[in-house]
């Protein structure tokens, strides 16, 4: 899972609505079997 995202916290975002933030969450759901520095993960 990945979460990635943008929080502006300051005035002209709080005050005004000129700002925009925005967040995406990326979920895959099916596992494999890998290698990484020569160990399996998930």
């Amino acid at each position: 899972m990945a979460i990635c995202g943008s929080a502006n916290i300051n005035d002209r975002s709080l005050v005004s609505n000129s700002d925009s933030e925005f967040c995406i969450v990326i979920n895959d759901l099916e596992e494999e079997d890998d290698r990484f520095n020569e160990e399996s993960v998930l």
